[in-house]
């Protein structure tokens, strides 16, 4: 790969990357996007780390990126909101799951489009998906499928981005998540000191 990335050492620009380019009318390539969350044994190692996402502004439009399973990671979404994204481009190749042949596949297919699901909806952003044997997504901030197109087929859609208001996922992480795990192992405490209070006062003659 001869194009510099953003975020990479001019040595390290002709190394194997998996990255989103915008082709300009004349012919002209930039990269936008290089994958941060490579997949272990598949593409690390051998390819390049990515810079850390950032966001693309493209008629008058900020874009957020993630390639493939990227979709996985809510603070990388979180982020490229707080950085003022307003929608999250997805381009994936699905096909691996093989989708139409039902089965463990097909449940991984959907895991991966419940993914997209949960980013739109905790960043409170479109999110678009164009996808090599999977389908075409476009989901609302309210995390509601505005347009699905069938997969392995080809198709086109007009999205119009919205957004809504900055969560408080966005703005402090998951935090939510940190204090649950805390409190649960607080009041496992209590509930095993309760019983040995109780098991020592059955011993006691």
């Amino acid at each position: 790969m001869g194009a510099h990335v953003r975020g990479l050492p001019p040595s390290d620009s002709d190394r194997l990357l998996n990255a989103v380019m915008l082709v300009e009318p004349g012919g002209e390539a930039r990269m936008v996007h290089a994958k941060l969350r490579l997949v272990p044994g598949v593409e690390n190692p051998g390819f390049a780390r990515g810079a850390v996402p950032g966001v693309i502004q493209l008629a008058g439009l900020n874009m957020g990126f993630a390639i493939c399973f990227e979709s996985a990671f809510g603070r990388d979404a979180a982020s490229a909101r707080g950085d003022g994204a307003q929608v999250l481009i997805n381009p994936t190749n699905d096909g691996w799951f093989a989708p139409h042949l039902g089965g463990v596949r097909s449940a991984g297919h959907a895991q991966h489009r419940a993914h997209l699901i949960l980013r739109a909806t905790e960043s409170r952003m479109t999110a678009v998906r164009s996808s090599v044997g999977g389908e075409l997504l476009a989901i609302g901030p309210d995390g509601r499928v505005k347009v699905r197109g069938a997969v392995g087929q080809d198709g086109a859609a007009v999205v119009i981005p919205a957004v809504g208001p900055t969560t408080a996922f966005v703005r402090y992480g998951d935090i939510g998540g940190g204090t649950a795990v805390s409190l649960l192992g607080v009041l496992m405490m209590l509930r095993i000191a309760g019983l040995r209070e109780r098991e020592d006062d059955r011993v006691e003659p």
